[in-house]
């Protein structure tokens, strides 16, 4: 499970002592440190874990429906792909939105240092979730769908190298500092979930999504589905 980051002494010492009214001026922490509090930690990561599961699931159908349609020619599964094609790259943006929000909670509020590996993962992240909203938002060119993917890619091998870094640090290590090692684990969900698993799901859901976005039939089509 999660790690137990607690509410601190600090925290429960501001709501014995101070009236409701003045508890964010007394201390302006409060709200950080409960929200960072084992339960909210250890629920985040249990919902965030499950998603990842469930989407390395739909990656790992999504690619032998790819080989199945490729080796045999037929079209199978068209009907489902196209129902998903209009909502593939806001399912994209979700996605990785959604995992930039989670990185910022773990260290900001939860107080998991990020080590470099994570922070280049982010590097990764981060411009593709921006781009995805100000695409879908805009009802942009397809074409340029092709930016994020390029970076997830590239994020998701990043992801790998990491988790392969905590599963052999002797082995693979060299890429961190001593101070915060990329092969600690903040948490261990299920047994095999780490944040970089976390990162790879991601990565690898956002990736997925922008295929079947980009299999439309013009390239000059809107990204968003069309309103009407």
């Amino acid at each position: 499970m999660g790690r137990y980051t607690g509410v601190s002494a600090a925290a429960a010492v501001a709501l014995a002592g101070v009236k409701p009214r003045s508890l964010l001026a007394a201390y302006p922490r409060l709200i950080p440190d409960a929200l960072s509090c084992w339960f909210v930690t250890d629920t985040l990561t249990l919902f965030f874990s499950m998603i990842a599961v469930s989407g390395s699931l739909f990656v790992v159908a999504m690619a032998v429906l790819g080989l199945v349609r490729l080796t045999s020619g037929n079209e199978v599964g068209e009907v489902f792909l196209e129902q998903l094609r209009p909502l593939a790259a806001p399912l994209a943006a979700i996605v990785a939105v959604s995992a930039m929000l989670g990185s910022l909670y773990y260290s900001e509020i939860a107080n998991y240092q990020p080590c470099r590996l994570c922070w280049i993962q982010r590097g990764f992240m981060y411009p593709s979730a921006i781009i995805l909203v100000i695409l879908v938002a805009a009802r942009a060119s397809r074409r340029l769908l092709l930016v994020p993917m390029a970076l997830s890619v590239v994020g998701f091998a990043v992801s790998i190298y990491h988790r392969m870094e905590q599963a052999f640090p002797d082995s693979v290590g060299g890429a961190c500092s001593l101070d915060v090692p990329c092969s600690a684990r903040w948490f261990n969900e299920f047994g095999f979930i780490t944040i970089p698993t976390l990162a790879a799901a991601a990565f690898a859901l956002i990736v997925t999504f922008l295929v079947v976005a980009l299999r439309a039939p013009a390239d000059t089509a809107p990204v968003a589905a069309d309103p009407t």
